[in-house]
This record gives C-alpha cells, structure tokens and sequence, in this order.
C-alpha cells in the first residue's frame, strides 16, 4: 500500500494503525503490488513451472528503472551492502548473557517450533521426506553456534521462504545449497542490479506464497473430527493474532497440557456384552443386539492405569457395580488394552478386589499383557487371587465361572506359569 504501517505480532494494533493511515496508501505502489499477485497467479495458473517470482522481479526492475521518474512515491529497495560477513568470535560478558538470557530461550523455543509446524504442513504436502524433530534441533543449534561467529541473525524456518522454495518446486535439501550459493554470488556481485526493486513486488511474491500456507481444509477436517482439538486450534490462533507468538505458543501448549491431563484422567470405559451367537463381546452402547447377564458385568477400560485415572476407574467401577446391583457375583476386567499400570493403579485394584471379595463377588482379569501381569504378581496380587482369576478372552472366563469347566482355566493357568518360567 505503500504507508509505513506499524510492524507488530499483535493484530489489532496493526487494524488500529492500517485505520488510521489507510486515507495515505499511494495508488501508484498499490497498483503494482496487486499487478504483481495477479500476474503471479495467472503463471501459477497456466503452468507452475514457470518462474513467476523472478519473472515479476525483472519487470518490477525494469518498470522502476525507466519510469522512475513518474512513478516517484514507489518505494524501491536501493543501495543494500555488498560483501559477505565478517568472522569474529563472540564476547562473552556474564551480565549481557543474564540479561539476554531469557529472550534466548524463548528464542530457543519460537524457532524450535516454527521449524517443527513449517515442516509438519511441508511434510503432509508430499511423500519423499519426513520430518525428525530431534534432528531438526540439532540442525538448529549447529546453525546458530556457527552462525554467531558470523554475527547472524538467529537461524530459524520462514512461513514465507519456505512456501516460496515449496511454490518454485523445491523438493529436497540440495534447493537450500542452491539458494545458499545464489544469494553469495548475489551479494558479492549482482547486488547493483536490484537498486530499481520495488518493495511492493517483493510483498506480491510473499503474500502469493505465504496464502497457499493457509489451511481452511485442516480447520474443517478437525470441526467434523474432533471438535475439542478444532476449539484448540482456535485458541492458539487467536491468541497468537492478538497477543504475539511468544503468547501464542505458550497458550498452545498450555492448552494441550491441560487437555492431555483432562484426557488420560477420564479414559473412555465401556461396559460390555455379548454378541449372540458368537464368543464376541461389545460396548453395550453401541450395539444393541448384545446380552448382558444380570449377575455378570464386563467392563473395559481404555488407557493405562496410573495415578491420574486410578479414581476415576474405581469411580466408574463402583457406578457400574451399583447400577447392577445385589445381583451382581462376578466382575470381568477386560485389560487388553491396559498397557501399563503404575503402584497408584495396583493399590486401588487390590483394595477393590478385596471390597468386591467381602460382598462375595468374584474379580477377574482377561487379556492381561505381559508386563502388566509381571507387574501384578511383584505386587502381591497372588496373595488376594490366585491364577484362575486370569483368562485370555472374556469368553472363557464367564463360561468357566457358568459351567465351572477347569480344563478352561487349567490350560490359561498353565500358560501363565510358563509365560513366567
């Protein structure tokens, strides 16, 4: 638009200032950033191929370097130093790094994870390559150690370099060499030839780039998939317009904690039954041809159990139980998908076995993994039950507690004992 409006992270102070100097925008520089995008997309358009970007840079030179003279309120980009940097090793002073400190880190953190969202929406965008987070912050913290021997600005991604080097077809590292070898022999040579550049045609070549970044697709997949991480998403957005990305990014990863804590403390549980005429057993909830007997309940709990969910998991239990009734003389944990259990989760387990046990009803486990099952048996659990409280499939374990058939519970035990051995 050509008016020096405020550059700042925070969206409405830039409305606040856009309001105020917008009556100021040249008409001469506005008309030439929006020539640019639209000759941008229109190669776009009939062939991608086609280098857009430099092809719009040569014309916004020429254009300058002939009409200058009339076009005098386009801002263009000038003298810019010629030369590469120098080297020097950094001055280390105690007080400058306490007092920078802080701003490194956060630094540390704004780069790390532009890197990693850059990188993320690149990655879903092709199949060749994928991204290492760990190999992306050593890459970083190579590149700026090297770097401030070169007094360089911290190195991190750019939303906007990245989509231009994606838009002209890049696929590959060997594209960043390229432009690393291209922009030295640009600064050493070629830097007189871009005096007549106007700065509203390097923001054309930008905006273009930076749009295709802008996922609306992504929004509308989380909205019909999982409306909690779209109300997330929203969050994060929101905050970062408003108050920075530093606050942005805090307010992120807050949110996901919380979220995260909220999740694996409320696991989902399911109590099941069984399908007709099968060995099958499903979520009562969402199949409606199950049976369920009166005196048996079935329940499943999807998560490990640790201290955070170990309260809401005897919660559910004794809701069940309740529900259920003084009819109730056996209770089947399917814990196939329990893959771990921690002290918190054994303690309240016994205590439950042995509330259950003094109301004379029998508890016991199906699908036990392994390592919960070593975990179990340090704890002391063989001192409350013995082996034929465990099964492999939910199945066997109510036709043995129906039928009182040992050979069922004879083999699982045996298993059991040689899975230990």
């Amino acid at each position: 638009m050509g008016v020096p409006f405020i550059q700042s992270d925070q969206l409405h102070l830039i409305v606040k200032d856009i309001w105020i100097q917008i009556g100021d925008f040249s008409i001469n520089t506005a008309s030439i950033g929006l020539f640019a995008i639209l000759l941008i997309l229109l190669f776009k358009k009939v062939d991608k191929r086609i280098p857009n970007a430099l092809i719009v840079v040569v014309l916004g030179i020429l254009i300058m370097k002939f009409f200058g003279t009339v076009l005098t309120d386009v801002s263009i980009v000038k003298e810019i130093p010629s030369g590469l940097p120098s080297f020097g090793i950094p001055e280390f002073n105690i007080a400058q790094i306490r007092e920078l400190l802080p701003i490194a880190l956060t630094l540390v953190m704004v780069g790390y994870l532009e890197t990693i969202s850059i990188g993320k929406l690149l990655e879903a965008k092709q199949d060749v390559y994928r991204i290492r987070p760990n190999q992306e912050l050593i890459a970083l913290g190579l590149s700026n150690m090297f770097g401030s021997l070169f007094k360089a600005y911290p190195s991190a991604s750019s939303f906007s370099r990245s989509a231009i080097n994606e838009e002209s077809g890049a696929k590959t590292g060997m594209a960043a060499l390229i432009s690393v070898v291209m922009v030295a022999i640009t600064l050493l040579f070629l830097m007189p030839l871009f005096y007549y550049l106007p700065n509203t045609v390097l923001a054309a070549i930008i905006i273009v780039a930076v749009l295709g970044l802008v996922n609306f697709t992504e929004a509308k997949f989380l909205w019909s998939a999982n409306q909690l991480d779209f109300w997330l998403m929203l969050a994060t957005f929101f905050a970062t317009l408003f108050l920075g990305i530093e606050y942005g990014i805090t307010a992120g990863v807050s949110l996901s904690l919380i979220i995260l804590i909220f999740r694996t403390s409320r696991p989902h549980v399911a109590e099941l039954g069984k399908v007709p005429n099968s060995n099958f057993y499903r979520n009562i909830e969402r199949f409606e041809e199950v049976t369920v007997d009166e005196d048996i309940l079935v329940l499943r709990f999807d998560a490990q159990l640790f201290y955070a969910n170990s309260s809401y998991f005897r919660d559910k239990l004794d809701e069940l139980t309740i529900k259920k009734g003084p009819r109730l003389k056996l209770i089947v944990l399917d814990a196939e998908s329990i893959n771990r259990v921690d002290s918190t989760g054994v303690e309240m387990l016994k205590e439950r076995i042995r509330f259950y046990q003094k109301r004379e009803v029998l508890f016991y486990f199906v699908g036990v993994k392994g390592p919960v099952r070593d975990v179990f048996f340090r704890s002391g659990f063989l001192d409350i039950i013995d082996l034929q409280h465990f099964y492999m499939g939910i199945y066997q374990a109510v036709q043995f507690y129906k039928t009182g058939d040992k050979a069922v519970q004879e083999k699982y035990a045996k298993y059991i004992q040689q899975s230990n051995t």
